[in-house]
């Protein structure tokens, strides 16, 4: 008895899908640390949060919709997620350096 999948994804296609979201992870690390360091932590620290969990939400509606459209939503997800990270890391470094590295 065969089961039935709701995606006809081949493993191509599916590291595809896997990959996307490092796609964009990897694109913004520079432009991610720039801005974050120009502009300060916490703002992309919020706007990296609220992109990452509202296209997280659509997930599931693009997976349904496109194959394409659902690796858009992966890398745009990979966008989100760079900017938490390096706002993180910049905040963490500004307020724990010692006195002489600032």
């Amino acid at each position: 008895m065969k089961s039935q999948t709701l995606f006809d994804w081949d493993a191509e296609q599916q590291g595809i899908i896997l990959g996307a979201f490092f796609y964009g992870y990897v694109i913004t690390q520079i432009p991610g640390g720039y801005f974050s360091e120009k502009y300060g932590g916490k703002w992309f620290f919020g706007l990296g949060t609220f992109i990452t969990a509202a296209l997280t939400i659509l997930t599931p509606i693009a997976a349904k919709s496109s194959y394409g459209l659902l690796i858009t939503v992966r890398v745009l997800e990979g966008f989100g997620e760079v900017r938490k990270m390096i706002s993180c890391d910049l905040s963490f470094h500004e307020k724990n350096a010692a006195v002489l590295e600032k």
